[in-house]
């Protein structure tokens, strides 16, 4: 049987892959995995334009203050990856 998450679970940051910062533009950041305090986002289509796909690495210790570590661009939607 699947149990709900606790009621005081809740989110604490959005984020727009829009360009704003140093988040990509991708109109699909798709389901990521979380290994320790590292988020790998697999990125799929650009807006403006250039690689196809990538993975963004995102240090998430402090949740509330999310860290870009790494951007690998890829040939392929990142999706296929992750």
């Amino acid at each position: 049987m699947i149990q709900p998450p606790p009621t005081q679970d809740s989110g604490v940051v959005s984020i727009s892959f829009d360009e704003n910062g140093n988040w990509p533009a991708y109109h699909h950041p798709a389901s990521g995995q979380i290994l320790d305090d590292v988020f790998a986002i697999p990125l799929e289509g650009p807006i403006n334009g250039g690689s196809p796909g990538g993975v963004i690495f995102v240090d998430v210790q402090n949740p509330k203050n999310p860290i870009v570590i790494n951007k690998i661009d890829l040939p392929v939607d990142g999706g296929v990856l992750v």
